[in-house]
């Protein structure tokens, strides 16, 4: 095939042609990274195999297609959204949790803020965030360790945050 646009056809052809739940999550993958590389509606391919990432399978594919969700995400606009998913990826079971660090900086406002922790489900959530937002050079680290503090004293972002600013210091 020539251009991007054969291979992409190309990967999603082939994940109906494998029985392979493997080659299928890694077919879903190279075509999902390509439409989104080429802006070529990355979040519709998504939506159509998402079911592949439902089984209990742990496999790094699974995070790589969670960081692109993300982005493709905040590409479309969607950037409290994008970086609530980002920010599953700050987990010690993933390989790539820097992702969640690197694309926090997309959260500018108190509105972006508050929407971010509206969409947290959980106080582990939320802690999350703070934790995430503690990261950043120009926070207030003893401020975001009391909000931690706050909604869960035993909560292991606390011990994170924490943990590294005695690093720091």
């Amino acid at each position: 095939p020539t251009g991007c646009e054969g291979y992409i056809d190309e990967a999603l052809n082939n994940i109906d042609k494998t029985t392979s739940q493997y080659l299928k999550l890694r077919y879903f993958y190279l075509a999902f990274r390509l439409a989104h590389f080429k802006q070529q509606e990355p979040l519709k391919i998504y939506e159509k195999y998402k079911y592949l990432l439902q089984n209990d399978t742990k496999t790094i594919v699974k995070d790589w297609i969670q960081g692109i969700y993300a982005g493709a995400l905040i590409k479309n606009g969607q950037t409290v959204n994008g970086v609530y998913e980002f920010s599953k990826l700050l987990d010690e079971s993933k390989i790539n949790s820097h992702l969640s660090y690197y694309n926090f900086f997309h959260i500018k406002t108190n509105e972006q803020w508050n929407e971010l922790l509206n969409l947290a489900k959980t106080n582990e959530e939320k802690t999350k965030f703070y934790a995430l937002r503690a990261l950043n050079e120009n926070s207030n680290i003893l401020e975001e360790l009391q909000n931690i503090y706050t909604l869960d004293k035993n909560s292991k972002w606390f011990d994170f945050v924490l943990y590294r600013e005695l690093l720091d210091t």
